[in-house]
Protein backbone atom coordinates (compact mmCIF):
# COMPACT_ATOMS: atom_id res chain seq x y z
CA UNK A 1 0.00 0.00 0.00
CA UNK A 2 1.60 3.68 -1.16
CA UNK A 3 1.66 5.86 1.86
CA UNK A 4 3.07 9.59 2.64
CA UNK A 5 6.36 7.40 4.27
CA UNK A 6 6.85 5.81 0.77
CA UNK A 7 6.18 8.90 -1.03
CA UNK A 8 8.60 11.06 1.30
CA UNK A 9 11.26 8.12 0.47
CA UNK A 10 10.81 8.03 -3.42
CA UNK A 11 11.16 11.97 -3.15
CA UNK A 12 14.53 11.84 -1.22
CA UNK A 13 15.82 9.03 -4.23
CA UNK A 14 14.73 11.24 -6.45
CA UNK A 15 16.72 14.02 -5.05
CA UNK A 16 19.59 12.02 -4.94
CA UNK A 17 19.90 11.06 -8.27
CA UNK A 18 19.09 14.71 -10.11
CA UNK A 19 22.24 15.76 -7.43
CA UNK A 20 24.22 12.63 -8.95
CA UNK A 21 22.67 14.02 -12.66
CA UNK A 22 23.90 17.20 -11.66
CA UNK A 23 27.54 16.13 -11.05
CA UNK A 24 27.90 13.98 -13.48
CA UNK A 25 26.73 16.68 -16.02
CA UNK A 26 29.23 19.11 -14.06
CA UNK A 27 31.69 16.28 -14.65
CA UNK A 28 31.53 15.35 -18.30
CA UNK A 29 30.38 18.86 -19.98
CA UNK A 30 34.22 19.15 -22.22
CA UNK A 31 32.92 15.78 -23.69
CA UNK A 32 30.00 17.08 -25.38
CA UNK A 33 31.00 19.16 -27.93
CA UNK A 34 33.45 16.27 -28.93
CA UNK A 35 31.06 13.51 -28.85
CA UNK A 36 27.53 15.46 -30.49
CA UNK A 37 26.93 14.71 -33.74
CA UNK A 38 27.03 16.08 -36.98
CA UNK A 39 22.97 16.13 -37.67
CA UNK A 40 22.87 19.97 -38.02
CA UNK A 41 20.86 20.81 -35.36
CA UNK A 42 21.71 23.52 -33.39
CA UNK A 43 21.50 21.67 -29.82
CA UNK A 44 24.02 19.29 -30.66
CA UNK A 45 26.21 22.02 -32.90
CA UNK A 46 29.91 21.57 -30.95
CA UNK A 47 30.51 25.80 -31.68
CA UNK A 48 27.08 26.49 -29.74
CA UNK A 49 27.94 23.93 -27.26
CA UNK A 50 31.35 25.76 -26.31
CA UNK A 51 29.91 28.75 -26.15
CA UNK A 52 26.89 27.87 -23.99
CA UNK A 53 29.24 25.72 -21.67
CA UNK A 54 30.28 28.53 -19.34
CA UNK A 55 26.19 29.22 -18.88
CA UNK A 56 25.83 25.82 -18.15
CA UNK A 57 28.64 25.08 -15.82
CA UNK A 58 27.28 28.91 -13.95
CA UNK A 59 23.53 27.10 -13.81
CA UNK A 60 25.17 23.79 -12.11
CA UNK A 61 25.82 25.94 -8.66
CA UNK A 62 22.54 26.92 -8.27
CA UNK A 63 21.05 23.47 -9.35
CA UNK A 64 22.99 21.79 -6.98
CA UNK A 65 22.48 24.15 -4.20
CA UNK A 66 19.00 24.01 -4.25
CA UNK A 67 19.42 20.26 -5.00
CA UNK A 68 20.68 19.86 -1.38
CA UNK A 69 18.64 22.07 0.48
CA UNK A 70 15.84 20.40 -0.97
CA UNK A 71 16.99 17.01 0.43
CA UNK A 72 17.94 17.71 3.85
CA UNK A 73 14.51 19.39 3.88
CA UNK A 74 12.68 16.21 2.84
CA UNK A 75 14.81 14.50 5.34
CA UNK A 76 13.47 16.60 7.87
CA UNK A 77 9.78 15.87 7.02
CA UNK A 78 10.49 12.32 7.10
CA UNK A 79 11.70 12.52 10.18
CA UNK A 80 8.42 14.49 11.49
CA UNK A 81 10.10 18.15 11.32
CA UNK A 82 8.01 20.27 9.40
CA UNK A 83 6.99 23.30 9.92
CA UNK A 84 10.68 24.45 11.31
CA UNK A 85 12.63 27.50 10.93
CA UNK A 86 15.23 25.17 9.15
CA UNK A 87 12.69 24.33 6.47
CA UNK A 88 11.35 28.07 5.73
CA UNK A 89 15.27 28.65 5.43
CA UNK A 90 15.93 25.77 3.21
CA UNK A 91 12.73 27.39 0.93
CA UNK A 92 14.25 30.71 0.98
CA UNK A 93 17.62 29.31 -0.01
CA UNK A 94 15.99 27.42 -2.95
CA UNK A 95 13.68 30.33 -4.35
CA UNK A 96 17.14 32.31 -4.58
CA UNK A 97 18.60 29.68 -6.61
CA UNK A 98 15.94 29.97 -8.68
CA UNK A 99 16.17 33.17 -9.17
CA UNK A 100 20.36 32.90 -9.48
CA UNK A 101 19.05 30.70 -12.51
CA UNK A 102 17.14 33.45 -14.01
CA UNK A 103 19.63 36.15 -13.65
CA UNK A 104 21.79 33.52 -15.34
CA UNK A 105 19.99 32.64 -18.68
CA UNK A 106 18.63 35.98 -19.19
CA UNK A 107 22.09 37.75 -19.12
CA UNK A 108 23.39 34.59 -21.46
CA UNK A 109 19.88 35.38 -23.27
CA UNK A 110 21.23 39.02 -23.92
CA UNK A 111 24.66 39.13 -24.45
CA UNK A 112 25.61 35.74 -25.40
CA UNK A 113 23.09 33.35 -26.83
CA UNK A 114 19.62 34.68 -27.92
CA UNK A 115 17.94 31.70 -28.30
CA UNK A 116 14.17 30.77 -27.35
CA UNK A 117 14.68 27.93 -25.07
CA UNK A 118 17.44 29.87 -22.93
CA UNK A 119 14.83 32.23 -22.56
CA UNK A 120 11.89 30.12 -22.11
CA UNK A 121 14.13 28.14 -19.10
CA UNK A 122 14.63 31.74 -17.54
CA UNK A 123 10.76 32.97 -17.33
CA UNK A 124 10.10 29.23 -16.08
CA UNK A 125 12.88 29.79 -13.29
CA UNK A 126 11.48 33.25 -12.27
CA UNK A 127 8.10 31.72 -12.47
CA UNK A 128 9.55 29.26 -9.67
CA UNK A 129 11.43 31.69 -7.86
CA UNK A 130 7.87 33.32 -7.33
CA UNK A 131 6.33 29.90 -6.45
CA UNK A 132 8.75 28.96 -4.10
CA UNK A 133 8.52 32.29 -2.59
CA UNK A 134 4.56 31.84 -1.75
CA UNK A 135 5.32 27.85 -0.78
CA UNK A 136 7.94 29.82 2.10
CA UNK A 137 5.25 32.17 3.13
CA UNK A 138 2.77 29.79 3.97
CA UNK A 139 4.99 27.45 5.38
CA UNK A 140 6.25 30.14 7.74
CA UNK A 141 2.47 31.22 8.82
CA UNK A 142 1.81 27.99 9.33
CA UNK A 143 4.84 27.27 11.78
CA UNK A 144 4.04 30.50 13.68
CA UNK A 145 0.47 29.45 14.17
CA UNK A 146 2.13 25.83 15.59
CA UNK A 147 4.56 27.85 17.48
CA UNK A 148 1.61 29.69 19.21
CA UNK A 149 -0.36 27.16 19.62
CA UNK A 150 2.51 25.22 21.19
CA UNK A 151 2.27 28.00 23.55
CA UNK A 152 -0.99 27.64 23.99
CA UNK A 153 -2.42 26.43 27.41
Amino acid sequence: MWNNRKSILLSIVCTGAAILLVVLFAALMPLFPRLAPADGSILFDPAYLKKAMPTFYACCLPALVALLCLLRMLIDIRRGNVFVKANVSRLRVISWCFFALFVILILTAVFRITSPAIILVAIASGFFFLLIRVVKNVIDAARELREEHDFTI
